[in-house]
């Protein structure tokens, strides 16, 4: 009779899920990818490169080796695009230059950030910025079907636009 209540116990504990399975699974419900086409203009010197990192996996994770490299297109607009997982608080990022001696510097100030608000039911955006300016913006293509939106050319375009090119 002394065993009933162990045993008891026992079953109970083995029905529970987890607090760490559960805060999984609670993150999984609200995690969404989103394409993101990023554009951020930067004056760098020859031989410079820019990267973003950030605490999205496509993003590096805050791991400078593996930021997302970005490609210099016309009007200094550096461009990439990665499908970012915005999880529950959306997505927060920097950039970093990668200078041709190989020292890396990363971008000061505030981290650039995309609330879940600004990408809801998108399925790409489009996120602009400037090196060195904690702002960014998000234009968003609609979530249902396809078409509309902004292309990789028109981020670039836009960009170039904004830093007066």
């Amino acid at each position: 009779q002394r065993d009933a209540p162990s045993r008891l116990a026992r079953a109970e504990s083995n029905a529970r899920v987890p607090a760490r399975a559960f805060a999984t699974a609670r993150v999984d419900r609200f995690a969404r990818v989103v394409e993101f086409h990023f554009a951020i203009t930067a004056q760098l010197d020859y031989g410079d490169s820019l990267a973003l990192v950030g605490d999205a996996d496509a993003l590096g994770a805050w791991n400078v080796d593996r930021a997302l490299e970005l490609q210099w297109t016309d009007g200094d607009a550096w461009c990439a695009r990665a499908d970012v997982d915005v999880g529950v608080d959306g997505v927060a990022f920097k950039c970093v230059r990668r200078r041709a001696s190989g020292d890396v510097e990363w971008e000061g100030g505030e981290n650039k950030t995309v609330r879940v608000e600004d990408v809801r039911d998108a399925k790409k955006c489009v996120v602009r910025g400037v090196y060195g300016d904690g702002a960014c913006a998000v234009t968003r293509d609609g979530g249902g079907g396809g078409g509309g939106g902004e292309t990789r050319e028109d981020a670039r375009a836009e960009a170039r636009d904004d830093d007066g090119g």
